[in-house]
């Protein structure tokens, strides 16, 4: 290689130089031939909402190039790449000659993914670097961000593995015991079979197999001592002191529900049938040890048997309870009752609710009668006979008392007449005196007296005509004739046709109390039109407090953008993106256009009448990504061009409740 020594005085630099210098920097980069695309340093990313996240510039390599991305604001909500660019630089060389001078290598960001370009490709969850895609590929790395590193040849640890993770073999695993010459291998078969085998001085001794059919096989010596297949174990003998399940246990001579924590624990028996379908019934009989059956439940019959005593000791109320779970007792399909059978089947008698058309207890003894013995026997409620009533049969003692205590003695020469005459009618006619009306006293008076006294008095059917001095009597009562209202009231129907001749003061007040204006005047001056210009002056502030409520302003990237209601407003000056694609975005608190929105930014002329310098720009609908589909933009142009756009959006601002 040439190294450069630099004395007093000066030298000239030749061309070589630079050559030397880069061909040392290229030789660099050729370390990385064979990666794919990365990030060599910066571009770390920042923020929490991943449709707004920064990332901060830095040095990538792309297509066996180092470039140099400037970073920005993304949008980590999909992948987002990072792409190949480059371009030629001419330069003047001796002789006023133009001629190539250098290629730029450069990048971009797009939030599409290019078809023709290398990029790297960033998301959320991965973001390529030096670390995983050099240092990955031929070293193993303490924190790689790939789920898998590869290792081709052999590894041998003098010391401890400790891994936290899962350990994944294709092979066999092997533990072995030098001194004793015995090993513990972990295999699997060419039928898939997995095993684990032990062995002494290389002879297998006993194995468990997994096999591949589902089957676990325990074998000692070459024989099978237990199998569990998918649908049974199969053992010769087994002893244990307790056996468990996941809800039962079985010790001693106890079965016992242990894990449930409330009160719906249980032990479930015969719960379904043969392979368990629920086709096929199923019996449970309990023997007293003497191969005698005390008990049965018949899953046929859907019947409780029992073939001994029955004997109930609680302290319940309801000793024996019979629930019929289908029918109400309001329902006549309702009945449940206890019978009596002979061993033939006959039933002799029955207690219960048998009779549907009514919620009777019923006694029945079909082949004989009902006896009761008790020393007493007492009955609460009516008791009929035949359906009815003894009440309606039979007379009480007590009202056959009280009626005999009303009946008339017979007495020896007296009758009795047809008529109920009482002592107190016969005190009534001892009573029987001469009075008048006016008196007020309790004797009798005759019809002339009663038509003297009705003399003075007003006929019912003369409806007040018969009044002997009308005025006076109005004057009594305070109230005016039909002739007085309508001398002293306007009536409805003359329209004020029947108003007196007023002065034009009692006028002037008749109309302001109504709200009317005189004839000739102008319908402005009359009540209804002044209510309404009154009106009309507190409009403007009722509208305007709709028309300014919900503003807002936001700032980035150099613009600014302004959003009053539904109407968005964007401008400022912003430096052009470099090429086509992603250029800048709308903030999140500011609402994306309804539609598309387009246009294009002129920049200059070129050298030629043909050349304009400038770009295209365009967001979707619903979006807040503004992209430039088309960008021709020379670097001796100023870097900032104006933008401005106006839109309508669907979304209204944070404080604009009372707007849309």
């Amino acid at each position: 290689m040439r190294e450069f020594i630099a004395k007093t005085g000066g030298r000239y630099t030749y061309i070589e130089d630079f050559i030397g210098l880069q061909e040392i920097s290229l030789s660099l980069t050729s370390i990385f031939e064979g990666c794919n695309n990365f990030i060599l340093s910066g571009c770390k990313t920042s923020g929490t909402n991943n449709s707004n996240i920064a990332i901060s510039e830095g040095y990538v390599f792309i297509k066996g190039k180092i470039r140099h991305f400037e970073g920005g604001s993304i949008d980590l909500t999909k992948p987002y790449y990072i792409v190949e660019k480059e371009r030629t630089e001419s330069v003047k060389y001796a002789g006023d000659a133009t001629q190539q001078g250098c290629i730029i290598y450069e990048c971009f960001g797009s939030d599409v993914e290019p078809i023709d370009k290398q990029f790297i490709k960033i998301t959320s969850t991965y973001i390529p670097r030096l670390k995983d895609e050099f240092f990955g590929k031929y070293a193993v790395t303490l924190n790689s961000a790939f789920n898998q590193q590869t290792v081709s040849q052999n590894i041998a640890f003098d010391k401890n593995i400790s891994v936290k993770g899962n350990i994944t073999s294709v092979g066999n695993i092997t533990q072995i015991n030098s001194d004793k010459q015995v090993e513990i291998k972990q295999s699997i078969s060419s039928s898939g079979d997995g095993q684990y085998s032990f062995l002494k001085n290389g002879a297998e001794l006993s194995k468990l197999l997994f096999g591949y059919d589902g089957c676990i096989k325990f074998i000692s010596g070459g024989i099978e001592k237990l199998v569990i297949s998918p649908t049974n174990t199969a053992c010769d003998l087994i002893g244990v002191n307790e056996l468990r399940t996941s809800e039962l246990a079985i010790k001693g001579n106890e079965i016992d529900n242990f894990s449930t924590k409330g009160e719906d624990g249980g032990i479930n028996i015969n719960r379904t049938g043969y392979n368990g379908t629920a086709n096929t019934p199923r019996h449970f009989n309990v023997y007293g040890g003497k191969k005698q059956l005390l008990f049965r439940v018949d899953g046929s019959k859907n019947t409780v048997i029992s073939y001994g005593s029955f004997t109930e000791e609680s302290t319940n109320e309801f000793g024996i309870t019979l629930r019929d779970t289908a029918h109400s007792y309001r329902e006549p399909n309702y009945n449940k009752s206890i019978a009596w059978k002979d061993n033939a089947g006959v039933i002799l008698g029955s207690i219960g609710y048998s009779d549907t058309s009514k919620n009777d207890l019923v006694i029945k003894n079909e082949q004989g009668d009902v006896s009761i013995v008790a020393r007493q026997f007492n009955i609460s409620g009516t008791i009929l006979e035949s359906g009815q009533s003894l009440d309606f049969v039979y007379a009480k003692k007590a009202y056959v008392d009280d009626e005999l205590a009303k009946k008339v003695n017979s007495v020896a020469g007296m009758g009795l007449s047809e008529q109920n005459f009482t002592s107190a009618d016969k005190a009534k006619l001892d009573n029987i005196k001469q009075g008048s009306i006016g008196s007020g006293n309790d004797g009798m008076v005759n019809g002339n007296d009663v038509s003297q006294a009705l003399a003075g008095k007003l006929d019912a059917a003369n409806n007040l005509s018969d009044v002997n001095d009308k005025a006076e009597a109005r004057e009594n009562l305070n109230i005016f004739s039909k002739s007085e209202c309508e001398s002293y009231y306007l009536r409805k129907d003359k329209k004020l046709s029947d108003l007196p001749t007023l002065t034009e003061n009692e006028k002037e007040n008749i109309r302001n109390a109504i709200g009317a204006a005189k004839i000739g005047d102008s319908p402005a001056d009359s009540g209804v039109r002044q209510i309404v210009k009154e009106e009309m002056k507190s409009l403007d502030e009722k509208f305007a407090l709709k028309s300014t409520t919900g503003i807002k302003i936001a700032t980035q990237d150099g613009l600014t953008f302004v959003q009053i209601g539904g109407v968005v407003s964007i401008g400022g000056k912003i430096e052009p993106a470099g090429g086509a694609g992603h250029w800048f975005n709308i903030p999140n608190s500011i609402g994306a256009p309804a539609t598309v929105i387009s246009g294009v930014i002129f920049a200059g002329f070129g050298k030629k009448e043909d050349i304009n310098y400038g770009l295209t720009w365009e967001c979707q609908a619903e979006s807040r990504n503004i992209t430039c589909p088309f960008h021709y933009y020379p670097d001796h142009q100023e870097r900032e061009v104006t933008f401005s756009c106006t839109y309508v959006t669907k979304t209204k601002p944070g404080n604009a409740e009372a707007y849309l």
